[in-house]
């Protein structure tokens, strides 16, 4: 299952008036009400695609197809949804999600506004859905889910030989010196509006440790791509 980002939060709650009092009055949050519903949500809170307040009659409603939550079922308090690359992904995660044993709400079904999802219940009582929702998949956000995705899962060998290439990369290449010297002959030179650039003297032996360097992290990357031409695990597509 490749999840690209968290769609949205929300809080879920019985009495959406009283919760409102909260994340509106007290924090101040831009919730805008859903037309035709109580449904208050934000798409402009800094750190979040989305955030929400649900009212319980319509998680219910949602998943069960009544305004009454299950009494067999613990009362959820959030709703967590991850995004995943299309409707299929949807049917797909759903399936993986049951075969390892896990208890869905509803199979992949696209609702009314376009979304489509599936929803389980974690021991917990938090909703998660895998969710696929279009308006949400502009190129620069499905690229970035990616990345962050392959990042976390890594890439082998070749991320081994990545990380030598730059911890070998910054033991050669040209040295560090003092440069306070330079930063404060720039400040005086900048109040006193000369126009100059100020570097710090080079080091004695920088250009053959420049060069030894150089050197280091071209046969590193040369031995990185010949491990990785044995490695058994396929290299994933680059965005």
């Amino acid at each position: 299952m490749d999840v690209l980002f968290i769609a949205s939060v929300a809080i879920v709650t019985p009495e959406p008036a009283e919760s409102r009092k909260l994340f509106m009055g007290a924090l101040g949050l831009p919730l805008k009400r859903h037309d035709g519903d109580d449904y208050f949500f934000s798409e402009n809170i800094g750190g979040s695609k989305h955030f929400g307040v649900w009212p319980l009659s319509q998680a219910a409603e949602a998943c069960f197809g009544t305004t009454a939550w299950p009494a067999d079922r613990p009362i959820p308090h959030a709703c967590f949804e991850f995004e995943v690359a299309d409707k299929d992904s949807v049917a797909a995660a759903a399936e993986e999600l049951k075969s390892k044993g896990y208890l869905l709400l509803h199979g992949a079904r696209t609702e009314p506004w376009g979304q489509t999802v599936a929803r389980m219940q974690t021991a917990e009582g938090v909703i998660i859905g895998i969710s696929y929702a279009p308006w949400m998949h502009g190129a620069a956000q499905v690229a970035e889910g990616r990345r962050i995705h392959r990042q976390a899962r890594g890439r082998g060998c070749s991320g081994t030989a990545a990380g030598l290439v730059r911890s070998m990369s910054s033991a050669f290449i040209w040295p560090r010196a003092d440069h306070s010297t330079a930063r404060s002959r720039k400040r005086r030179s900048c109040d006193e509006g000369w126009r100059m650039t100020c570097r710090a003297p080079p080091v004695p032996g920088a250009w053959a440790r420049y060069t030894l360097g150089t050197l280091a992290s071209v046969l590193l990357v040369l031995l990185a791509g010949e491990l990785w031409s044995r490695h058994d695990t396929p290299s994933l597509p680059f965005i």
